[in-house]
């Protein structure tokens, strides 16, 4: 996958981590290595937890729903591929090895930086499409855009194919929307609103998706103290 023609480097970038762990030692001392890694990048959680613990997945397969969920943000799409391939994260990530299976993409965000200021009020919602049928898919991506608005949702990314670039593991998707709410009971509204069970079945009808909703993260990266518990032990 190749970033976007429209990503620009002064424009913010998002990390996202799909991931479910079977070793807590291991993961225990990942999590503790990560808080300066991100700081000395500028990258901060915008919302980080599995299933219980602030994520909880509203739409996938039985099988997927334990997942956890990582949601950082970066100052830019280079600022994350220095984040990533740097010498602290490489460092930090040989403490997870063979500890768990892990997705994690980037994705170059819009120049309106709706998320640059989330806290731990914030909501979000993320969103991963396996597309079937296009033509579903964009009556699904316009309906979903006039309802967003009506309660405050932004999308962080401009969602088209490919919109993303993948740095581990082998997602099965073909692009990614992410959605910031200003706090989690307007994104709760939404979820909660007729027309959220309309977009379902929209959804549905453009194939198989993905769907999470996420609290903002309750501290920066900077004073997270177990970020790993964010990759549940089976």
């Amino acid at each position: 996958m190749t970033m976007p023609a429209a990503a620009s480097e002064t424009a913010p970038a998002y990390l996202v981590v799909i991931g479910k762990g079977w070793d807590r030692e291991k993961m225990g001392a990942y999590a503790r290595s990560l808080p300066p890694v991100y700081a000395a990048a500028n990258g901060r959680y915008l919302a980080i937890g599995g299933p219980g613990r602030g994520v909880e997945w509203v739409a996938a397969p039985a099988h997927f729903r334990d997942r956890s969920l990582v949601l950082a943000r970066f100052d830019s799409p280079a600022a994350v591929q220095a984040f990533w391939w740097g010498e602290g994260y490489r460092d930090a990530m040989k403490n997870r090895y063979a500890a768990g299976a892990f997705t994690v993409v980037t994705l170059a965000g819009t120049a309106d930086d709706a998320a640059a200021k989330a806290g731990p009020e914030a909501g979000f919602l993320y969103e991963a499409h396996v597309v079937a049928d296009e033509a579903a898919y964009a009556e699904y991506a316009r309906a979903r855009a006039a309802a967003l608005a009506a309660y405050g949702g932004r999308l962080l990314v401009d969602v088209e194919p490919g919109n993303f670039v993948a740095l581990e593991g082998d997602p099965v998707y073909d692009r990614v929307a992410l959605v910031h709410f200003p706090t989690r009971a307007q994104r709760d509204a939404f979820l909660a609103a007729p027309a959220a069970a309309e977009l379902a079945k929209l959804r549905d009808r453009a194939g198989l998706a993905f769907v999470a909703r996420a609290d903002g993260a309750q501290a920066p990266a900077a004073s997270v103290t177990n970020p790993g518990a964010a990759a549940p032990s089976r």
